[in-house]
């Protein structure tokens, strides 16, 4: 069985989520963090649930979507970051995105690719990534189909832009 807990965080409304199953393990998707209380809202909530991170999943590699990574995958042991390698361009172009908004420029990090038909393992849970280029040119969503929950990032959109 699939759980997930939603944070909204940033000046842009970034949708972050905690998804982990029946034994704990978890992934954070999307961890757009940009100050320590919102890094504090997730190593919390992982600590009072007693979860195990496994991973991190990203999207895309917009700033709005990335800017807590680096903490987050160091606060728990340098866990894997994955992202499609096409959007390593979108990270490299983060600080003019930045500067132009006026946001925080995010530290850097390495990432683990993956691609359509790759499969992310968090504990029983299996992320099927799907490739979604429109957004981003690398742009993933992430699919638990026994569970029928799909992850889109800003593929899709609901009640904005």
């Amino acid at each position: 069985m699939i759980h997930i807990e939603e944070f909204t965080f940033n000046s842009f409304q970034t949708r972050c989520s905690i998804v982990w199953d029946e034994a704990g393990n978890c992934t954070f998707i999307d961890p757009g963090c940009s100050s320590p209380a919102e890094i504090d809202a997730l190593v919390q909530t992982v600590s009072r649930k007693g979860l195990k991170p496994v991973c991190i999943m990203l999207t895309h590699g917009h700033f709005d979507h990335i800017l807590g990574t680096a903490r987050l995958a160091r606060h728990f042991g340098n866990i894997p970051i994955y992202m499609h390698p096409a959007d390593r361009f979108t990270l490299e172009n983060n600080e003019y995105f930045c500067r132009w908004f006026g946001a925080p420029m995010p530290e850097a990090f390495e990432t683990v690719d993956v691609k359509e038909g790759s499969v992310i393992e968090v504990g029983n849970l299996h992320f099927e990534v799907i490739e979604t280029p429109g957004h981003t040119v690398g742009g993933v969503c992430y699919l638990e189909r026994s569970e029928k929950i799909l992850f889109s990032g800003d593929t899709l959109f609901a009640g904005a832009i």
